[in-house]
């Protein structure tokens, strides 16, 4: 588990970089892979995704902004529970485990300890904010920890708790998701094919 917060230097690193969107981003509708269980949510249609990579299922990146020092990013990871741990248990336990691998970690107060962690940490010079929203299912929990720059944590806070309002890991909400994208992704079929004059 403790690897699975040393992400910031990864996502920095990715942060200038431009990759098209995987097919399984649609109209802001994101459905994992099968391999991660039944995990949906909506993203905004301009975030980039990056799938696949060692130990983060998935990276959500904000577009790149003229003087920005710090993209707006959405990160997954997956945490088996230990026997018998609640939800808040796991946000503590997460917590605790992101305290050793940051630097200058400050804990912040927060309505949900069931749900959602917050804090601070110094990285590359400047004050990062997290806010780690934290969903159990099983034996698996789900981190979904977005980060921002401190001086952009106004708007983006209500941006992640808008995204976060729209995650799910149960499978009846996937499969609702999923019939809501399919619909989309035939309605655009049938927009394409008139403008491009096969229909009428």
């Amino acid at each position: 588990m403790r690897r699975a917060f040393v992400l910031l230097g990864l996502l920095l690193l990715m942060g200038c970089g431009n990759r098209p969107k995987p097919p399984l981003l649609l109209h802001g509708i994101y459905l994992s892979p099968e391999n991660l269980g039944k995990i949906s949510m909506k993203v905004p249609e301009d975030w980039e995704l990056r799938e696949g990579l060692e130990r983060v299922p998935l990276i959500a990146l904000s577009p790149v902004r003229e003087g920005q020092t710090f993209r707006e990013n959405l990160t997954l990871v997956t945490v088996p529970l230990q026997e018998g741990e609640t939800g808040a248990q796991f946000v503590t336990r997460s917590l605790d485990e992101a305290s050793k691998q940051v630097t200058g970690y400050k804990p912040l107060p927060t309505t949900d300890p069931e749900h959602w962690g917050f804090y601070q940490h110094e990285y590359g010079g400047q004050t990062i904010d997290v806010m780690a929203y934290c969903r159990t299912l099983d034996k698996t929990g789900y981190i979904f920890a977005f980060s921002c720059g401190v001086a952009d944590g106004g708007e983006a806070r209500k941006m992640f708790e808008a995204i976060a309002q729209t995650i799910s890991v149960e499978p009846e909400a996937y499969a609702q998701m999923k019939d809501l994208r399919d619909t989309l992704q035939k309605h655009d079929e049938v927009v394409y094919d008139i403008k491009m004059g096969h229909k009428k």
